[in-house]
């Protein structure tokens, strides 16, 4: 004869009489045969064991509580509906720990590259460069992985997770045969496209990992290209950046002039310098930035080395600009309160990171334009202060950022629901009420959000 459980037992499974690994049907038929023994209309003296059976199978019931509780117990469970809930999603805690871990490591790699780099132009070690560039080498690896490993995610990728909504009831409208046809040539083309652009992305890396070693054969001396060699696979990787920025800005334009009816011609030339300029200024500033380090390396040009660093001060000066017209957009902005307000918002933020950010940067800036020009002057180790710090916010606000992103997650249980049998709640409650239950409390569960409603079965 079976025995009930004790209902303040903490294991679940023990209050259903099954085994840790029970399966899903398992765990159905040990609800329904101890719900229906200790149900209060069969056993109004077991009302306490027919709660503990209902809650034992509300948990266990749902794969991704199961999960939970498995990992953190019931008290991970009753906090997944609270702040931070999605934390105790075992899927979701186990991404953060990747994350983390892998951003640790790559951040850790970045700051043993700086710290050799610094000892070995200091002269404090006598390290070939090949040696000081492992800590990157290494962090290009990380790259490439990542990169192969999403371009064998996207080619095996299912046909069914391409296509929108509406591209699915245009298949579902075709006779079965023509179906699958269709189906089948979406899924080439976008094995093809995703080919084309994980090729792409490899040659990319390879580019830049290419110009790493460049660097590296030019610093010890294996080489005695001109510095203009060196920066090929760098001037390449731009090429793609020009070639990708055309085809945005002429999307763009094309969208404009369809949308919008702009009849004055100075007008349009307004728009076509604003596209352009939008598009191309972040990507010349970049290229012209190369050419002038390019020259001055190689002394084909011997102007002092501030000079060299003024498309540095553009970038600068840029960003300031930007702040300059949204504060006079606030100011001109006097009706619509609400958005006021969020402006004013934005403007300072954007100020504030403006001032830290510009502080750090021509901080360095400065002291390179010293050590470059009175060589010995300024020790790489302080002149590298201002990229550690950088570094260091970086790694703090991505660290903090994740688990904020994470508890902004929440399920979707828009579950639509079906008047002639049963209510349809979250998918973690697999017990439901009958319809007469439904329609006596119908005005108190409106009141009830979704996610504290819970229902039993007969």
């Amino acid at each position: 004869m079976y025995e009930m459980a004790n209902p303040n037992e903490s294991n679940l499974y023990l209050v259903l009489g099954v085994s840790s690994d029970a399966t899903p049907d398992e765990l159905k038929q040990a609800f329904r045969r101890l719900a229906l023994r200790f149900h209060p209309d069969k056993n109004p003296d077991a009302a306490d064991e027919f709660k503990a059976v209902n809650h034992a199978y509300e948990i266990l019931g749902d794969p991704q509580r199961r999960r939970v509780y498995d990992r953190y117990g019931e008290m991970g469970v009753s906090m997944m509906d609270g702040v931070g809930g999605n934390l105790f999603n075992p899927d979701i805690s186990d991404m953060l720990c990747t994350v983390s871990l892998t951003l640790t490591l790559l951040t850790s790699l970045v700051i043993i590259f700086l710290s050799f780099l610094s000892v070995r132009v200091d002269h404090q070690v006598e390290w070939e460069y090949a040696v000081v560039f492992i800590p990157l080498f290494i962090v290009d690896g990380f790259l490439v992985a990542f990169m192969v490993q999403k371009g064998l995610t996207e080619y095996q990728v299912d046909t069914e997770e391409l296509l929108s909504e509406d591209d699915q009831e245009a298949l579902a409208a075709l006779p079965l045969e023509d179906r699958e046809a269709q189906r089948a040539a979406w899924l080439r083309r976008h094995r093809r496209v995703s080919f084309l652009r994980s090729v792409m992305s490899l040659v990319y890396v390879g580019l830049f990992i290419l110009f790493q070693v460049f660097v590296v054969l030019r610093l010890d001396r294996i080489v005695t290209w001109p510095i203009a060699v060196v920066f090929l696979p760098w001037f390449i990787m731009e090429a793609f950046h020009v070639v990708l920025a055309s085809f945005e800005c002429i999307h763009i334009l094309i969208t404009e002039q369809a949308d919008f009816d702009v009849s004055p011609w100075w007008a349009w030339c307004q728009l076509y310098a604003l596209v352009i300029y939008d598009t191309f200024w972040w990507m010349a500033l970049r290229i012209l930035q190369a050419i002038l380090l390019a020259l001055r390396i190689d002394e084909t040009i011997t102007c002092h080395w501030a000079v060299v660093f003024i498309p540095v001060y553009c970038v600068g000066l840029h960003y300031l600009v930007a702040l300059a017209r949204l504060r006079w957009r606030i100011r001109s902005f006097r009706q619509q309160v609400t958005g006021k307000t969020d402006l004013h918002a934005v403007f300072y933020l954007g100020l504030t990171a403006f001032i830290v950010m510009g502080t750090l940067a021509y901080a360095f800036i400065g002291l390179l334009v010293r050590r470059l020009e009175v060589p010995g002057s300024v020790r790489v180790a302080i002149l590298l202060v201002p990229v550690f710090i950088v570094v260091s916010f970086v790694f703090l606000g991505v660290c903090c950022c994740m688990p904020c992103v994470a508890c902004s997650m929440r399920a979707d249980f828009s579950v639509p629901r079906s008047s002639a049998t049963m209510a349809v709640v979250p998918s973690g409650r697999r017990i439901t009420l009958p319809n007469t239950a439904l329609e006596s409390s119908s005005s108190h569960s409106q009141s009830i959000p979704p996610s504290s409603q819970t229902s039993l079965a007969p």
